[in-house]
């Protein structure tokens, strides 16, 4: 009977729509976009080499930092919430509100995840195998930013009370 009710609660809990939009999001994006995209970057580093051929970490380097502090700021976190959003029938106020709402702790959650992983990827990862590695850490990013996106925004009293149940507990 436990087991019952918890898969009553697990199945009532799935969001298809979500789930979908995240699915079409990451197909076209991370395969279609970042295709494109990944290929610019070892030519910026190429020029920022002076026309050498730049070292695997300097590809690297330049890559992870193209794409945390260009990429995604300006075109992957806006894209993603305003395109999952739309797909999930929001509407495209709520689309953005949810894209403001969100892109600050989005952003420094992108860079603790994907810094050190893009680096790696970048430098150590041969290019034609490139997008299939962060398609794979985009499955795991994607966990924790649709978390970020749907969590209950928290009133300012709740920090306050969560804070206090510790102190008193101990």
């Amino acid at each position: 009977q436990i087991l019952q009710e918890s898969e009553r609660e697990t199945s009532a809990s799935f969001d298809i729509r979500r789930t979908f939009s995240f699915s079409v999001f990451t197909g076209l994006y991370i395969g279609g976009a970042c295709n494109a995209i990944y290929k610019i970057y070892p030519h910026v580093a190429r020029m920022i080499s002076k026309g050498r051929k730049p070292s695997d970490r300097t590809v690297g380097l330049v890559s992870t930092l193209l794409d945390n502090f260009v990429h995604v700021p300006t075109l992957y976190l806006p894209i993603f919430y305003i395109s999952t959003n739309l797909m999930q029938g929001a509407n495209a106020e709520f689309a953005k509100e949810s894209l403001a709402n969100n892109y600050f702790t989005s952003l420094v959650s992108c860079w603790g995840f994907w810094i050190p992983v893009q680096f790696l990827i970048f430098s150590a990862v041969p290019s034609v195998h490139r997008v299939k590695c962060v398609a794979t850490g985009d499955f795991l990013w994607n966990v924790a930013l649709s978390y970020i996106s749907h969590r209950e925004a928290e009133t300012e009293e709740e920090p306050m009370k969560r804070r206090q149940s510790l102190y008193a507990a101990s």
